[in-house]
């Protein structure tokens, strides 16, 4: 399979900023496909010890506005962060007093209300990364104590526990990082200098706390403090500081397929720091890229009001979309699927046929068919589970028909 992104007509659009405090630095950047909302929690306007506040407010694509929810019980910065069963996670932190702290505060959307969960365990820390894997656990990495931390904690919101996972290769802080089928993605994170390669951790679904840390290839700009985002086959990461010095407004990806890294263009509008100021959504015409404030030019001193988005169209993992000869892929019905969705596919002559789901990353999730189909107008329903019968979470997965050997293929949103 090959991946494919659709963005020669995309640009950078503004959309509107919150009616206070769109000056937002140290936040962190959610989006959640349960509610189909962006939110935004915690950090400040400043950067200054004392000026955290526990804003925690979501916006709308489809309607472009804001709403105010609960503020976050204790006001804090350069958190880790994770999103589960639709909660969001706040770990860890810088707070008022200036001091690191590693509690967990739990933000349940549906009933709109905070509550505190079993703390990080070990020294407390800021700026940790932080990915979720599977919608099922948050991985906690690194961190500033003293030092750049390697650990790596687990938080399991089901139980309100914790487990140690795999040490990062590295010491890192103020990165960011996102996880895609079962492997965590870093390609910003800072020791004593800008880590000098991608890294991939390879988590084992048999043993979660199990990592494989894989250096991947060398950066062509060594960064840190800025954005990373999903998009399907890709990881995208943007702003930030280049080589630890310089704010910059370049945006690069990631390949999953080919393991290319390639610049991106267009930039982003403005040179833009201090971590997870950016999200990413996928839609049934393809994936956008949200971006709300963060640190204008790096240097603490620049108000920055810029809220944007971008709309790169379809990507995905398929190989020639469309009419092949002796057989017509038909779509998903329904695209945004909750519970079931039904494939429908053409068949003009007898042949091997082989109908497969994969998840983001490329991974076989459920095989569908595999044999010799007659004829005719077929179609299958797949239940949203996997192999081992268990459902699968949200995200965006992909299906993929092979017909004597001919490819094509298409993508699904699964929903809450």
């Amino acid at each position: 399979m090959t991946g494919t992104v659709s963005v020669a007509a995309a640009v950078w659009e503004v959309i509107p900023a919150p009616s206070t405090v769109p000056d937002k630095i140290v936040h962190a950047t959610v989006y959640d496909p349960g509610t189909d909302m962006v939110y935004q929690i915690g950090g400040n306007p400043a950067g200054a010890t004392g000026t955290y506040d526990g804003i925690c407010r979501c916006y709308d694509p489809g309607s472009q506005t804001w709403t105010t929810k609960a503020p976050m019980p204790t006001p804090l910065g350069w958190c880790g962060y994770g999103l589960v069963d639709d909660k969001i996670y706040m770990i860890s932190g810088h707070d008022n007093a200036g001091g690191f702290v590693g509690t967990t505060q739990e933000f349940d959307i549906a009933g709109n209300s905070w509550s505190t969960k079993t703390a990080r365990p070990g020294t407390a820390v800021a700026a940790p990364l932080s990915a979720t894997w599977n919608d099922t656990l948050i991985y906690i990495m690194g961190g500033l104590a003293t030092a750049a931390e390697t650990r790596v904690d687990i938080y399991d919101p089901a139980n309100d526990a914790w487990m140690t996972g795999t040490a990062l290769p590295l010491g890192a802080y103020m990165g960011s990082a996102t996880c895609i089928g079962d492997t965590i993605y870093i390609a910003q994170a800072y020791n004593t200098a800008c880590w000098p390669n991608f890294y991939k951790g390879a988590i084992d679904p048999a043993n979660p706390g199990t990592i494989n840390w894989i250096q991947g290839p060398a950066m062509p700009t060594p960064v840190f403090n800025g954005a990373t985002v999903p998009l399907g086959d890709k990881v995208a990461w943007m702003g930030g500081f280049a080589n630890a010095t310089t704010a910059t407004d370049e945006v690069w990806t990631y390949d999953l397929m080919t393991g290319a890294i390639t610049q991106f263009t267009p930039d982003y509008p403005i040179a833009n720091t201090r971590c997870t100021f950016g999200a990413s959504r996928a839609t049934t015409d393809g994936w956008e890229i949200y971006g709300m404030a963060g640190d204008m030019n790096g240097d603490w001193a620049q108000p920055n009001q810029t809220y944007v988005k971008i709309a790169l169209g379809v990507t995905g993992t398929s190989e020639n979309p469309g009419r092949m000869p002796g057989f017509v892929l038909g779509s998903v019905t329904p695209s945004m699927v909750r519970d079931h969705a039904r494939i429908s596919y053409t068949l003009n002559r007898t042949a091997s046929v082989e109908l497969g789901i994969y998840d983001a990353a490329g991974k076989l999730v459920r095989t569908l068919v595999s044999g010799i189909v007659e004829p005719g107008d077929r179609s299958v329903t797949w239940d949203r589970t996997g192999r081992n019968g268990d459902r699968v979470a949200r995200g965006t997965y992909f299906y993929r028909l092979t017909v004597d050997g001919e490819s094509v293929g298409g993508k699904a949103i699964v929903v809450e």
